[in-house]
């Protein structure tokens, strides 16, 4: 991977160290969900949440780069998307962590066998255990300041979660990212993509989750969803390395980690 403009990514971000590996095997289909509302077209649509196709990852990069960096709390906050290098190190984070398997994608049932399927939803994950997370910081070294300031401030408030001592494990399923495209919200993707999280654990032993919610409407969704809050803080504590405060003006109170164990 070449950092010139003519390159998508970055060639110093490099996540092939994590030591879970996904055991062989098809990609899995773990949910087949109806929506919660009709489209325009009157019809109530179908939605499939399934781990990632290799052939799809390139469009899901995509998808996340269109819809997640230009709303999510944090990203937006410093119009990430202005910045190319800064972009480039987001989707290498994205594209590295889609080599550990588990991340899931939410697909619109088509009836149609001939036409493409059409990406809906996303959430990029992957699974941390207890020896990498010292590694982290390291294997996702960005050089950019915004970038800096968003892994940052994330890797900061997570280092104050014990999740050995909160759920007793030696790993979990983490998250850089979540995803809905804005023409399907309101349909329960975002519930979907979560609930699957439960289904990931179950079928690999991965016995918790934690992931980092910076904005409002996710840190309700994740709620409703059985995810609890492990810590959390005031946005305006938070500081970038000059100690100016990182985010001024987001709209969410607090920057929330939340958890939920998986295996009984």
């Amino acid at each position: 991977m070449q950092t010139d403009d003519g390159e998508k990514y970055v060639d110093y971000i490099d996540l092939s160290g994590l030591s879970w590996k996904r055991p062989e095997g098809p990609k899995r289909v773990w949910r087949v969900v109806d929506g919660r509302k009709k489209m325009p077209s009157g019809e109530v649509p179908r939605f499939i949440i399934q781990e990632v196709p290799e052939s799809m990852e390139e469009e899901l990069v995509d998808f996340m780069t269109k819809y997640f960096t230009a709303e999510e709390t944090i990203t937006a906050s410093h119009n990430l998307l202005s910045d190319p290098i800064a972009i480039k190190e987001l989707r290498t984070l994205w594209k590295e962590s889609l080599r550990q398997g588990v991340s899931v994608v939410a697909i619109r049932e088509n009836f149609e066998s001939d036409e493409k399927p059409e990406i809906v939803g996303a959430n990029v994950l992957t699974v941390v255990t207890k020896e990498d997370e010292d590694k982290l910081t390291s294997m996702i070294e960005v050089r950019t300041k915004k970038m800096k300031t968003v892994m940052g401030s994330q890797f900061r408030l997570a280092a104050e979660v014990d999740m050995a001592k909160i759920y007793g494990v030696d790993k979990y399923l983490g998250a850089y990212g979540l995803s809905v495209h804005p023409n399907y919200r309101g349909q329960g993707i975002a519930d979907a993509l979560l609930q699957a999280r439960t289904d990931i654990g179950q079928t690999y032993q991965i016995p918790a989750t934690e992931t980092i919610f910076t904005g409002t409407a996710s840190q309700i969704v994740a709620s409703r969803n059985g995810f609890e809050v492990l810590v959390e803080k005031k946005y305006t504590e938070i500081l970038d390395d000059e100690g100016n405060v990182a985010f001024p003006g987001v709209a969410p109170k607090f920057m929330k980690v939340l958890g939920k164990k998986l295996l009984k």
